[in-house]
């Protein structure tokens, strides 16, 4: 066993109040992560690694984190050493410094870019199925590189379009729409799929991200 087996690593889970969290919680567990699921009223932030999960709308999920008070706790814990932030779907697209989802509205802007809406001719809206992903990123990737012959589970209508094309990990493409599926920028993280539900391949990227702490 691993010194990275033997950690027990503590994550916490925000709710956003705009779905149920219940897949992200329990492939957290089944993967031995102490998890703890982060609300308005919770104090300390005493975590390795926070998991932003999410499907739904950018201003409401960022109306909900700026007035808890959660967006600030967010963006102080970002700066701690040891410490990641992961979002998921929606959790990648509120990493960003904005979208334009029904209207402009700001978002964490832990990496810099924009969240636009999937537009091109005969592509359905939203995307929802199993898909590839091709990696772009030779270093610093989380992700492995068997990865790219696995399927991930995708549900959404925006992507990422991160400034930097450095902080893509990947990429992937539905029905010859070019989008970004993941990125990293230092302690930050993100996947447009959803690793838990995504099978033992999701399950192991959740653990793989931790090995950064």
């Amino acid at each position: 066993m691993s010194e990275f087996d033997k950690k027990k690593i503590n994550v916490g889970i925000v709710d956003l109040q705009l779905n149920n969290i219940f897949s992200i919680v329990q492939a957290s567990k089944s993967v031995g992560f102490k998890t703890t699921i982060i609300k308005k009223k919770t104090k300390k932030y005493n975590f390795d690694m926070i998991i932003i999960p999410g499907v739904g709308a950018f201003p409401k999920a960022m109306n909900y984190l700026t007035k808890t008070g959660i967006k600030e706790r967010l963006l102080e814990f970002s700066t701690k050493k040891k410490s990641l932030i992961f979002g998921i779907c929606l959790g990648m697209q509120l990493l960003l410094d904005s979208s334009n989802e029904f209207q402009y509205t700001e978002g964490l802007g832990l990496i810099k870019g924009n969240v636009k809406k999937i537009k091109k001719k005969n592509v359905i809206v939203p995307h929802t199925n199993w898909n590839n992903i091709h990696l772009t990123k030779k270093k610093d990737n989380f992700l492995r590189k068997d990865i790219s012959n696995k399927k991930l589970y995708f549900t959404h209508s925006y992507y990422c379009d991160p400034s930097d094309q450095i902080d893509v990990c990947s990429k992937s493409n539905h029905q010859g729409f070019e989008f970004c599926s993941s990125i990293k920028k230092k302690n930050i993280f993100g996947t447009q799929f959803h690793p838990e539900k995504s099978g033992l391949t999701g399950l192991k990227i959740l653990k793989d991200i931790t090995k950064f702490i």
